[in-house]
């Protein structure tokens, strides 16, 4: 039904113990799915071995020795067996409620990218994948975990030949994530937001493969490294786009417009510092509307 891709870190130290929960937690996704691991970094060929997935060694780096975005997405569709994909970033944990979006997604006829947003959580054991795992895991994010914000998106499903030419990106180095979506809409695909139906727990790390002057405690880090900076230079500043652009959320039953969040979204760009008030998201849109009529007509004029 679809093809899971990621492109590992080496596998040392913190970085292998949550590489391989996250990998143990794809392959319990169902029967109806392949894992393909691409790169050649240490330890990626034993662990796909040893998992029982695929593994392509074969994909482009720049001069630094990270993985080309441009390569890494030909390569997957390339090889991938379903016309169904996903790209997700190796540290991230996904239930089966993930496989069921996945199932619902390649179900809509036309052209469309789903991604989420990600919680954010401490893990530095190898997890039990056990029976009622995914129950205990739901009670630790709900007691320990923190959800990041909407420009925050660690997986991209998407049908085979909607990501075409792309600049040659550094992978997780920034910037790339934001201008997949700009694209997949500009092509004429619907962004789906698949938050409510997915729970995708990011493994917290720190960046220590950065080691071209960007700081290696921080996401902001690898923005301001040589390679972020080059990824930053490679398109337009306004060609971005995160799940506040989103046009539709995938409901229980069905996907429902996303004007809500867009409003919220675009609301919060506009409002001060001082106004970004994080009960923003909690509110209606008709009590966005009540609170702050005036920003909001001036907004959708212009």
């Amino acid at each position: 039904m679809f093809t899971l891709f990621s492109v590992p870190k080496p596998f040392r130290g913190h970085v292998a113990t949550i590489q391989t929960n996250a990998v143990r937690s794809w392959t319990l996704l169902g029967s109806d799915h392949e894992i393909v691991l691409l790169g050649a970094d240490e330890g990626v060929a034993e662990v796909a071995e040893r998992l029982g997935v695929r593994h392509v060694p074969h994909i482009q780096v720049n001069a630094h020795g990270t993985p080309l975005m441009s390569s890494v997405f030909e390569q997957a569709q390339r090889v991938a067996t379903h016309d169904w994909l996903c790209y997700v970033n190796c540290d991230i944990i996904l239930t089966a409620g993930f496989a069921r979006a996945m199932r619902r997604g390649a179900r809509i006829r036309r052209p469309v990218l789903v991604s989420g947003r990600r919680w954010r959580l401490d893990v530095d054991e190898q997890l039990d994948f056990e029976s009622g795992w995914e129950r205990h895991l739901r009670r630790r994010v709900r007691a320990e975990g923190i959800r990041d914000g909407v420009g925050c998106m660690d997986y991209f499903a998407f049908r085979r030949g909607l990501v075409g030419d792309f600049p040659d990106f550094a992978l997780g180095r920034g910037r790339w994530d934001s201008v997949l979506p700009y694209r997949a809409r500009a092509a004429g695909a619907l962004f789906v937001d698949a938050t409510p139906r997915v729970l995708a727990v990011h493994q917290n790390h720190d960046y220590a493969i950065v080691t071209d002057g960007g700081d290696r405690r921080s996401k902001a880090g690898i923005k301001a490294s040589a390679e972020g900076r080059a990824n930053g230079k490679l398109v337009p500043r306004d060609q971005k786009c995160t799940l506040g652009n989103a046009d539709r959320r995938m409901a229980r039953w069905r996907l429902k417009r996303a004007f809500g969040q867009r409003l919220r979204y675009r609301l919060w760009l506009k409002l001060s510092e001082a106004d970004r008030d994080t009960r923003i998201a909690g509110l209606s849109v008709r009590e966005l509307r009540k609170k702050h009529k005036v920003k909001i007509k001036r907004m959708l004029a212009g």
